[in-house]
């Protein structure tokens, strides 16, 4: 807005903005804490909250899910949307998210996934699950750091820990940078303490191997 306010000679230059500091997401929804907060969690925040938590999809790019695109043959799921051509992408159709999207399927009359209860013609926003979610993450016991968004996370950090493959991460994100996906996956690292352990293994076994050797000689 700026920049066109300038083209149109309304200021004469832009001014430079500092922004804040962007605060990195760290929490992830642990298998016990995606099973506690499933059991109390009310419709339709618990479908919006397990197809984020299994196709990566932002919770906004949820709510504006239409029918045509669930590729029902593909395992797939399209997303249109976006401001830039990544973020116009396929992520996956996992079981337990075709089997929900099933039910809702079953008497729809919208093009959308999940309509307006008060707007025809337009899909629920994101508003609408907001307070859901902070009454229901109170209700399970959880951690004021995890946030509907932290399903995304919790995507992106177990398909990264199970893959090892950043590209793809990245692509089923929809970043258009690597080094975003760098700083929004929290890989748990749960391998770097077997490595360790083998290295110890394998020093032990040469000074034993050693010790041994030295003693046969004398």
């Amino acid at each position: 807005m700026l920049s066109l306010a300038r083209d149109y000679r309304i200021l004469a230059t832009v001014p430079k903005i500092k922004l804040r500091e962007e605060e990195e997401r760290s929490a992830t929804f642990t298998p016990e804490q995606e099973r506690a907060f499933l059991a109390v969690a009310p419709q339709p925040l618990r479908d919006v909250f397990l197809i984020s938590q299994d196709s990566g999809l932002r919770p906004d790019e949820v709510m504006r899910m239409r029918w045509e695109n669930v590729l029902w043959d593909k395992n797939l799921i399209f997303n249109p949307y976006g401001k830039t051509k990544k973020s116009r992408r396929h992520v996956p159709l996992s079981e337990r998210v075709r089997d929900l999207l099933r039910v809702r399927a079953e008497g729809a009359t919208s093009d959308w996934v999940f309509p307006s209860p008060r707007k025809k013609g337009a899909h629920m926003s994101y508003f609408s699950v907001a307070k859901d979610f902070t009454n229901t993450r109170t209700a399970a016991g959880l951690p004021e750091d995890l946030v509907l968004y932290s399903a995304r996370h919790s995507f992106a950090t177990d398909l990264l820990d199970r893959t090892g493959n950043l590209i793809l991460v990245q692509k089923v994100l929809g970043h258009e940078s690597p080094h975003t996906t760098q700083r929004y996956v929290h890989p748990e690292l749960k391998g770097l303490a077997g490595v360790v352990n083998q290295r110890n293994v394998e020093n032990t076994d040469k000074s034993t191997a050693q010790f041994t050797a030295q003693s046969g000689g004398q």
